[in-house]
């Protein structure tokens, strides 16, 4: 999937150009609900490669991978607008999120 790979590279080279955002902006985007949704999107969408043909184990663990990359990128970038306990509140809530299946109640600052 050499789209998927381009896209991938493109999105974690993305993270360290968000810096140059209003602060506002930031936070604005990444406490909203939209983002949250988009969030549990990418956690889910690796526990859906993980379950992925085993005759693909190769293209599954660059895809997981290429994911996992982005999302440290990302919650390194939010680990530090936000802070630490912020950046695990989002993890926390995601995984309790894809436990329950259900979509978002609340927004991640917990409007």
């Amino acid at each position: 999937d050499d789209e998927f790979s381009q896209v991938m590279k493109i999105l974690s080279k993305s993270v360290t150009t968000l810096e140059m955002f209003p602060a506002n902006l930031i936070r604005e985007h990444f406490q909203s609900e939209r983002f949250f949704q988009q969030f549990l999107q990418v956690c889910r969408f690796i526990d859906e490669l993980r379950k992925e043909h085993p005759e693909q184990v190769q293209e599954r663990k660059l895809k997981n991978r290429m994911i996992c990359i982005f999302r440290s990128k990302l919650l390194k970038f939010l680990d530090k607008q936000f802070g630490r306990n912020w950046a695990q509140n989002l993890i926390m809530k995601a995984e309790a999120q894809k436990a329950r299946g259900l979509p978002l109640e609340d927004g991640v600052d917990g409007h």
